[in-house]
């Protein structure tokens, strides 16, 4: 029943935004909703670590399916210039997180994974598999 209650509450979520033409309605509407529950005391810890398995699976799963045989040809073509972009977003994601951890309360992890390029859903069920402040990372 509380799994229900969560979904349903990030639809409505959803939809408001989606009514307010909010940018990325469904994702955005529905972290608000459950945002405001939250804050507000709600318990919405229906879901457990089995959901946040799946859930990485399915990253995983969306990422492979990506690969082809021509992305990896691509990327033979273009190695040294994705080689140096790795490292410069790696030094730039080291040294953002230095600064937010030395110039904000927030812990290490959490700031080096609120600086890394990447996407928010990746980078939330990282920060929960790392024990960061989810929070923290999603805001950023």
């Amino acid at each position: 029943m509380n799994l229900i209650f969560v979904l349903l509450i990030g639809w409505l979520g959803g939809i408001i935004f989606r009514v307010l033409k909010i940018p990325s309605p469904s994702m955005l509407g529905g972290m608000a909703a459950i945002a405001v529950l939250k804050i507000c005391g709600v318990d919405l810890d229906p879901l457990g670590m089995w959901f946040n398995t799946l859930m990485q699976m399915m990253v995983g799963l969306s990422i492979g399916v990506e690969l082809t045989r021509e992305t990896y040809r691509q990327l033979a073509s273009i190695g040294r210039a994705a080689l140096l972009m790795v490292i410069w977003a790696a030094s730039i994601t080291i040294g953002l997180g230095l600064l937010l951890s030395n110039l904000t309360r927030m812990d290490l992890i959490s700031s080096f994974l609120g600086a890394a390029p990447g996407g928010l859903v990746d980078m939330s069920i990282i920060a929960q598999d790392a024990n960061a402040n989810v929070a923290d990372v999603t805001l950023l």
